[in-house]
């Protein structure tokens, strides 16, 4: 007898980049893969770090995606893997064979008590999935508000995104009912 529970995720994304017009080529393409998208953030400027300046360049723009369709957690994997295909299409390769990505991308979703992206990084605080990527409780939900780990990124430790999460928040909640469904 097969007892795996089916875990149902809001899907999210986080979008680096410093082009308009790649971020909306890259949404468009998101929203292919990932569904209709529930929710936009604003535009951030990204000013948490410079590790991407001389990849990307200056004047980095962070924003978030939120979609409609609840997927499966346990795809997370899957999710990075297309991510940094799309970062592939989109980038550029320099006369040393070092790819200079246009747009970085971190898939993740949310649920009701935590925040999850993916990486290709390993760190003490990430677990590792298969096919080189990780997952890693970025921040939890408690006591009404998001809050950070340890080893969470300061741009996450901020909060400036929380309002974002929030939505994403809501709209997991809302779907609750009928993720409860697709798990009978």
């Amino acid at each position: 007898m097969n007892t795996q529970e089916q875990v149902l995720v809001t899907p999210v994304c986080g979008v680096l980049y410093v082009d308009e017009g790649v971020y909306a080529k890259t949404r468009g393409v998101l929203s292919d893969f990932f569904g209709p998208i529930a929710i936009e953030s604003p535009a951030y400027p990204f000013t948490w770090s410079k590790y991407y300046d001389e990849e990307m360049g200056g004047g980095i723009t962070r924003r978030f995606l939120a979609f409609k369709e609840a997927r499966e957690a346990s795809t997370l994997a899957d999710w990075k893997n297309a991510t940094i295909m799309l970062e592939r299409r989109f980038g550029n390769f320099d006369a040393d064979g070092k790819l200079k990505r246009a747009v970085n991308l971190d898939p993740g979703y949310i649920r009701d008590n935590s925040l999850i992206l993916a990486s290709t990084k390993r760190n003490v605080q990430r677990v590792y999935l298969r096919d080189g990527i990780f997952a890693e409780a970025t921040l939890f939900y408690r006591d009404g508000r998001w809050n950070p780990f340890e080893t969470t990124f300061p741009d996450f430790r901020s909060g400036t995104y929380d309002g974002f999460l929030d939505d994403a928040r809501k709209l997991h909640m809302a779907a609750g009912s009928e993720l409860d469904k697709a798990k009978v």
